[in-house]
């Protein structure tokens, strides 16, 4: 698990759109183990330290709301 994993899932959920749909189909318990698959797994803890990492580079304010809407969807989705 890394932080890495986390800036690359949430990039990847901004600018691919199969991707995106893809874990949008996902139950949130099938999450961990779909992103474990793809090598690409992380803790919440992890995830934070990456949304934070990402939000401090936001150029404006639209890049960071969009960016927090991916964090609340994020937690809805895994039932955190």
């Amino acid at each position: 698990m890394s932080i890495g994993n986390a800036i690359q899932f949430i990039r990847k959920v901004q600018s691919d759109s199969s991707f995106r749909n893809e874990i949008y189909d996902l139950s949130g318990e099938d999450i961990p183990r779909w992103l474990a698959e793809r090598e690409m797994d992380f803790s919440d803890d992890e995830y934070e330290e990456g949304y934070n990492y990402l939000h401090v580079r936001c150029q404006d304010e639209y890049e960071a709301q969009e960016l927090k809407q991916l964090r609340q969807w994020y937690y809805l989705a895994r039932g955190s």
